[in-house]
């Protein structure tokens, strides 16, 4: 039975690479006092993830793509959404692609995140209303 998908995945995200590979917990990488961190296994590319799920769900090509309003430049990460849709079964694979972005929950809010610990937090949407919007449109009825 298809499903319907979401993901919120940051282009610059140190810990989940959005190109696949090994996923990291590497908090402080300039400490000297630093000890190898344990495999916390590998990650499939974002781009690959969203192709296994449109395959398993059986949809086709991209149905709708738009940018998110950079309402806050300054935070040095932009919002990006795609979304495949099989509109007969009401199944769609969508990402919002953080462009920029980092391990931080886009929030929309004001806050920029200290820069020494993370990079770029993205404030140009909410994730938590992205989510349930996904989810209250697009889920399973």
């Amino acid at each position: 039975m298809p499903v319907s998908v979401l993901f919120i995945n940051a282009t610059d995200d140190p810990f989940v690479p959005y190109n696949g590979g090994e996923v990291t917990i590497n908090l402080f990488p300039n400490s000297p006092r630093r000890k190898p961190q344990p495999s916390r296994g590998r990650v499939l590319s974002t781009d690959e993830s969203i192709r296994l799920w449109r395959k398993r769900n059986g949809i086709g090509s991209l149905s709708v793509s738009a940018h998110v309003p950079d309402l806050e430049p300054q935070d040095g990460a932009v919002g990006r959404i795609k979304t495949y849709a099989d509109e007969e079964r009401g199944t769609y694979v969508s990402l919002y692609k953080v462009v920029g972005g980092d391990h931080t929950i886009p929030d929309g809010s004001k806050f920029i995140a200290p820069k020494d610990i993370f990079d770029n937090a993205c404030t140009a949407f909410d994730a938590t209303e992205a989510i349930w919007g996904f989810f209250e449109h697009m889920g399973r009825k």
